[in-house]
């Protein structure tokens, strides 16, 4: 079968998104399946990472209109012009809104079926807008099928003329499975980052409200009261950076954290490797949910204990009591008393750690959940 994608997120761009598309195509490929992908045009400072990411089968296009509304009719005329009736067996994409809407309307023209993947925070913002659920309904009713990236985001389909759905589940990134590091490695990051010997509290994510982080930096004065052996370091970049800063300032907590930025995948896997315990204890804002929370898996998979928040999908992500900790992310108190629990006991977060790590190998690969879509695909 021969597949087109649909995209604004791509390697090398980062992010959930951006790694659930990259791994699902590779297993289409060993699958035997063709599929080619449209991206967005790279930004001036991506264009040397591309060079490594080079791939025949991908066109980089401008895929909205400026001036024009709506906007994503440039990419409907790019499509519309160039397809072929069987051009392709199906239209897959990422972005239920906008670029569900591309695969409805060249679907409907080319007589093209097109499946659409949601990720529980694009269905619940287009809820909260009357026009935005109009075009909701028509894509998702147009679909041959959805992909919902946890049970959690299929429950946010429930109201929708959907003709059938399936879970696949996002999976730790392919480039850290596996990673054995040094421990020189380790030494190196704890000498670069002035960690000493202290115990390492790690979170990973894209810096945003709705992670949770604000309760951590809250109560890590009391944490410290008890154990002052503890930093936190914090990787990841975003608008609530500053925020969480100003925290940070306020309790004259300086010394206790780290703000580490972005990092590539080797120093990744070096920092779920040293951190001793991981946290992101999510929430939920309005509609703005974790859907899923991939780091968590990626922290499991290298037998650490994870706090998360309950929020959303993250429940499906950790398992409480067995593969980690579930608080409430708004309630700083529970996070307090998680983190300290967790590195008071060795014992436990060694027997968290490793339940979470056969889990991930057991029920979260690449190929078992691309499968699911790849049998549907064929239904």
């Amino acid at each position: 079968m021969r597949h087109l994608f649909l995209t604004v997120e791509y390697p090398p761009d980062r992010g959930g998104i951006a790694t659930y598309i990259e791994n699902e195509i590779k297993e289409f490929r060993k699958a035997g399946e063709e599929v080619w992908v449209a991206a967005l045009p790279l930004g001036e400072d991506d264009q040397e990472t591309a060079e490594n990411l080079a791939d025949k089968q991908l066109r980089r296009l401008p895929f909205f209109f400026r001036f024009i509304f709506p906007h994503w009719l440039r990419l409907a005329w790019y499509l519309y012009r160039d397809l072929r009736p069987d051009s392709y067996d199906y239209i897959l994409v990422h972005h239920v809104l906008p670029i569900g809407q591309v695969a409805w309307l060249v679907g409907k023209l080319k007589k093209i079926k097109y499946a659409v993947h949601v990720h529980g925070l694009d269905v619940s913002l287009a809820r909260k807008s009357r026009i935005k659920r109009w075009w909701l309904r028509r894509v998702l009713a147009g679909a041959d099928f959805i992909v919902a990236n946890s049970n959690f985001a299929r429950k946010q389909l429930e109201g929708f003329p959907v003709r059938r759905a399936v879970v696949a589940y996002p999976c730790p990134n392919t480039n850290i499975i596996g990673v054995q590091v040094s421990k020189d490695t380790l030494n190196n990051l704890r000498n670069r980052y002035v960690l000493g010997t202290r115990k390492v509290l790690l979170s990973v994510a894209r810096l945003v409200k709705r992670k949770g982080l604000q309760s951590v930096a809250e109560v890590l004065p009391d944490i410290l009261k008890v154990d002052p052996s503890i930093v936190w370091c914090i990787i990841g970049l975003g608008d609530y950076a500053d925020e969480l800063g100003k925290i940070i300032n306020k309790y004259d907590l300086q010394h206790a954290t780290r703000f580490i930025g972005r990092v590539d995948d080797t120093d990744l896997a070096a920092w779920y490797t040293l951190c001793d315990v991981f946290v992101m204890p999510s929430i939920q804002i309005g509609a703005d949910v974790e859907g899923w929370g991939i780091v968590y898996l990626e922290a499991g998979l290298f037998g650490k204990a994870v706090i998360s928040g309950r929020a959303g999908g993250c429940p499906e992500a950790v398992l409480d009591g067995k593969t980690g900790v579930l608080v409430d992310g708004e309630k700083p108190e529970e996070v307090r008393d998680a983190v300290l629990k967790l590195m008071k006991d060795v014992a436990l977060r060694q027997q968290l750690g490793e339940a979470a790590r056969q889990r991930v190998l057991k029920e979260f690969t690449w190929e078992a959940q691309a499968k699911k879509v790849l049998d549907a695909l064929k239904k």
